[in-house]
């Protein structure tokens, strides 16, 4: 069950809005075009009215971790879903509780952690994210074989590469001894957290 929040949050995408105000200036009649599309009225006229650039993606007040924040996290979601290690909302939550602590960040959570409202604005913010079940590998997909460590170093190459972070692999303190360490593997049942229509995986121990 979503939680009540205050005000209404957009339903429409930008390409919506971008088609809406094109037809207003192409002399559509607004009331008729923001129907058509479920956009406010107002929003389409300060748009047309110079009021709001047409660039502005953003509506409403800064988040409350800023944007920067809000975005580390984005890009850190999407890595685990792509590795195979998505997160659940708790994690999420217990992530930004430790964020605001280390930070010291002034927020109106209670304890410095987020609750539901802050979680439903969060997905709103990046509506490219969804909570989904995921697919869990079968133990023969995620077997430990010569084969498949060499094509996993290789994603985490091409990966770290990406990330203009490949400089770790040549720094030796970054080697670290696993064994006798305690890693999540896998989520407990339950949704988590990942890309809109791509397919999501959890792999699990064989």
């Amino acid at each position: 069950m979503k939680p009540k929040v205050k005000g209404k949050f957009h339903q429409y995408d930008e390409d919506s809005l971008k088609k809406a105000i094109e037809a207003v200036r192409n002399g559509g009649k607004l009331r008729e075009i923001c129907r058509q599309y479920g956009i406010p009225k107002s929003t389409v006229q300060d748009r047309i009215k110079g009021k709001v650039s047409d660039d502005c993606k953003h509506m409403g007040p800064d988040p409350v971790l800023t944007r920067e924040n809000e975005q580390k996290l984005v890009t850190w979601i999407e890595n685990l879903a792509a590795c195979g290690f998505p997160i659940k909302k708790d994690e999420l939550l217990n992530t930004v509780q430790k964020i605001v602590q280390k930070e010291k960040l002034k927020t109106p959570f209670t304890k410095g952690r987020p609750g539901g409202s802050w979680f439903y604005g969060f997905m709103k913010r990046h509506s490219h994210l969804a909570l989904k079940n995921a697919e869990a590998l079968e133990k023969y997909r995620a077997q430990i074989t010569e084969q498949y460590i060499t094509s996993w170093f290789g994603d985490l190459k091409s990966f770290l590469i990406k990330s203009n972070a490949a400089t770790i692999l040549e720094d030796p303190s970054r080697i670290l001894n696993g064994n006798k360490s305690g890693f999540r593997l896998c989520p407990k049942t339950g949704k988590v957290l990942g890309v809109r229509g791509r397919d999501l995986n959890i792999v699990k121990p064989a």
